[in-house]
């Protein structure tokens, strides 16, 4: 209600009409105008923009420094409630990025900027929409807003866990917490290979709320900031101590590992 409209009290304001005549008799009257001095609400103005920083998280073992990985308490502790966690991922694994995904730039609280507050939050595209994401074991991962965060889930709302996306909602700093593996697509040594959610579908919202109340809200995509980066394959080979000798004299001989060709008798 930007343009609702406010008036001093009635009988506060009065105007008065002096009549007086010709030989200088006066009267006078008043009636009260204060609704008739109005003054209309200003607005806030919501504005959101998501920067070049991106947050990724390796799905390798351990914290991984071409990533953006961590094992701070604090951001661990943002996650404690998500609940049916998978255990594919062992253990978890969990990634924050300094810097800000999105700024509230064009926002304003208008003229009643006294009090008024700017907060970040979460939200997806719909209820179970589709994150563009599998498994590694091909099912699907739908988004769930649940509490201050929105959870990756596998194959639908009963789901594990696969991962989950936090928000500061002073700073627009966003942390990720990974439970499953998730599919990269291209074959071979791609190891570091990275994936993201849908944009469209993860959405970080801004709220700007003014002095006396009035709020206005923006949002963008952000999915393409939260990335997961590819695990691979170790491959180790090791030779150990026997050998495999063949003697050439003919016949087969006790002191190599000489075999009986097919057909023949040992003799």
């Amino acid at each position: 209600s930007y343009d609702e409209s406010v008036s001093i009290n009635d009988s506060a304001l009065l105007a008065v009409v002096t009549v007086t005549d010709g030989d200088g008799d006066t009267a006078t009257n008043s009636t009260g105008i204060g609704d008739a001095v109005q003054f209309q609400d200003d607005g806030p103005t919501a504005g959101i923009v998501q920067g070049a920083p991106t947050v990724a998280h390796d799905e390798t073992a351990g914290v991984q420094v071409d990533a953006d990985d961590t094992t701070a308490a604090g951001v661990v502790a943002l996650f404690a409630g998500v609940s049916n966690v998978s255990t594919d991922l062992s253990p978890s694994g969990y990634a924050q990025d300094a810097s800000a995904v999105v700024s509230s730039t064009g926002s304003s609280f208008g003229a009643d900027q006294e009090g008024g507050t700017t907060a970040f939050s979460l939200a997806v595209s719909a209820a179970g929409v589709d994150s563009g994401l599998d498994t590694t074991a091909g099912t699907s991962i739908f988004l769930f807003k649940e509490g201050d965060l929105v959870v990756g889930r596998i194959g639908g709302a009963a789901g594990a866990a696969a991962f989950a996306v936090a928000i500061n909602s002073t700073t627009g700093v966003v942390s990720v917490a990974q439970y499953a593996s998730i599919h990269h697509p291209t074959p071979g040594a791609s190891h570091d290979e990275t994936v993201n959610i849908t944009d469209s579908a993860l959405l970080a919202v801004v709220t700007v709320t003014d002095g006396d109340g009035d709020i206005a809200t923006n949002s963008t995509g952000i999915g393409d900031a939260v990335q997961f980066q590819d695990d691979g394959p170790t491959a180790g080979i090791a030779q150990g101590t026997p050998t495999v000798a063949h003697d050439e004299t003919a016949g087969v001989q006790g002191d190599a590992e000489d075999l009986v060709p097919p057909g023949e008798r040992r003799r």
